[in-house]
């Protein structure tokens, strides 16, 4: 069983050592993520936004624009339930009717580290058109 003794971006490695006629060291990305760590979590939109506004930018916002990888056996599509089926796949709350742009779908998850217990707010705003 693992713990999370804090946040991070790369999951945790082990390294080996052995004899084998001299000595061999081989490093082991562990499959530990941090979504494992993580609880969905209910909000309204009063308690979203406002919670959202103290996130107050770098270093704890984080924009990125992503697209789909292509697939050669059959074709991707990204649509609203896909998008919101993914989110709750990485154990994110989808929080229904908060934002007010409905194509948006917005989340919130408690995430579980040795020190105690962390909220985390996500913000997908997808462009369906655009893929």
């Amino acid at each position: 069983m693992f713990n999370a003794i804090s946040v991070f971006d790369n999951p945790p490695t082990i390294r080996i050592s052995y004899l084998a006629g001299a000595l061999q060291a081989v490093t082991l990305q562990l499959p530990v993520v941090m979504y494992k760590f993580m609880d969905p979590a209910e909000l309204g939109a009063d308690d979203f936004f406002k919670r959202w506004r103290q996130i107050g930018g770098k270093p704890r916002e984080v924009q990125q624009v992503f697209g789909l990888v292509k697939d050669g056996r059959r074709p991707r599509r990204m649509d609203k339930v896909f998008t919101s089926d993914v989110a709750e796949s990485f154990r994110w709350g989808v929080l229904k009717g908060v934002d007010p742009n409905e194509k948006n779908i917005v989340g919130a998850s408690v995430v579980h580290v040795a020190g105690g217990k962390l909220g985390a707010l996500v913000s997908l705003e997808p462009n369906y058109e655009n893929k």
